[in-house]
């Protein structure tokens, strides 16, 4: 095999999974900070101030995690898209994924390039793109495709290997890929929880002797919640929503806040601070906060008994805790989909301040657990509102 062909290959298999990438663009909701001091509304991330947590399961069976947001915007052919990153970007100055530049609706995708970070001696050094590239026209994707119906698009574009000024650089790309709307309103388990509303979606593209092939499960609101693609080979790659963490948008005197995600054995614990939404403890003491929490079995068969979660709860401050219970409900607050289908949610509303600690500002925070009891995982979902402090 000659060096252009491999060169081919590698070129070809990072746009695969630069795809994938795209699959993990998330949900357009009005997030935290659209309610007011609502905190009893559905569970909506918006991407300006959302990251979702995955993880992933390689052709290996190595399981890791990584995070994907939203981080400015890119002009490309004079129109602004959104940078999606999805990877290690924040945990590393050297950061390993990839950047989709995206305009993202709840029914559509235009895709129009992204680069894909991935260290390969004498190719790409730490830090530097692997490969980056930009479509000629933007890519429409259609989320709302009659149902069974193929649709079929074609990539056509360009793509450095390595460094711009490198012999052969760029590269043509020109593809076929078609998708097809399976289901429409399913549900797929994943780490937190079994996910309704769903659509799942299957797809394919054919280049250079490869052939890449994906099924994925996209919630409006939340984005893609479990996807698979058969690359790199023999056991591909699976993806799946651990969890989603929203810090809203203040208004400069309240903040609203909000997180989805999973606790159990062998996994850390959940926490929602307002200390974590400017690395401040900015939150006023003498003004009441609202904490709400809802813990589900994230097990369907569980989840549809009257068995509490085997999880401890803690309404907080940086030095006190708020006593509370956690009250049975047949009906979700945060995951109105859900409604109706038998699950019982756990729930608590704590309406307090603390005034009687020493000094102002401080930080509310909710956090779960597992105990050393516990043999499955439940999903632990919560909500703060709370008056910010200035000096």
């Amino acid at each position: 095999m000659n060096r252009r062909s491999v060169s081919d290959k590698l070129v070809w298999s990072c746009v695969g999974f630069m795809c994938s990438m795209v699959l993990s663009a998330c949900g357009s909701g009005d997030g935290a900070g659209g309610g007011g001091a609502n905190v009893e509304q559905p569970f909506r991330p918006a991407q300006e101030s959302a990251v979702w947590t995955y993880g992933q399961t390689t052709h290996t069976g190595e399981v890791t995690t990584f995070t994907s947001d939203w981080v400015g915007t890119r002009e490309i052919g004079g129109k602004s898209f959104g940078r999606l990153q999805a990877g290690s970007f924040k945990a590393s100055p050297e950061p390993q994924g990839a950047e989709a530049w995206l305009e993202w609706t709840p029914n559509r995708i235009e895709f129009a390039g992204g680069e894909v970070y991935f260290p390969v001696p004498g190719v790409s050094e730490p830090g530097e793109p692997l490969v980056s590239g930009t479509v000629d026209e933007p890519l429409v994707i259609d989320l709302e495709p009659p149902v069974g119906v193929p649709q079929t698009l074609v990539l056509k574009g360009s793509a450095n290997l390595g460094d711009p000024a490198s012999p052969g650089n760029p590269y043509e790309i020109d593809t076929t890929i078609t998708y097809t709307l399976e289901e429409t309103d399913v549900t797929v388990e994943t780490s937190v929880g079994d996910i309704s509303g769903c659509s799942r979606f299957t797809g394919s593209a054919e280049a250079y002797g490869m052939t890449f092939e994906g099924e994925c499960w996209y919630h409006p609101e939340m984005g893609m919640v479990a996807a698979h693609i058969n690359w790199p080979e023999p056991n591909g790659t699976t993806l799946d929503l651990v969890g989603i963490q929203d810090f809203g948008k203040s208004d400069g005197t309240t903040g609203l806040m909000q997180s989805v995600g999973v606790v159990g054995p062998g996994l850390p614990s959940f926490r929602l601070s307002t200390y974590d939404a400017n690395n401040e403890f900015d939150a006023d003491k003498n003004k009441h906060a609202k904490m709400l929490i809802e813990v589900r079995w994230a097990d369907e068969d569980k989840a549809r008994t009257d068995v509490a979660p085997a999880v401890i709860t803690e309404f907080g401050t940086v030095f006190g805790q708020f006593p509370h219970y956690l009250v049975p409900s047949p009906i979700s607050i945060f995951h109105p989909e859900e409604n109706g289908k038998g699950y019982t949610y756990w729930i608590a509303l704590v309406d307090q301040a603390a005034k009687n600690e020493s000094e102002n500002g401080i930080a509310y925070n909710i956090t779960a657990y597992a105990p050393d009891y516990a043999s499955s995982n439940s999903r632990v979902s919560a909500r703060i509102f709370y008056h910010r402090w200035t000096p």
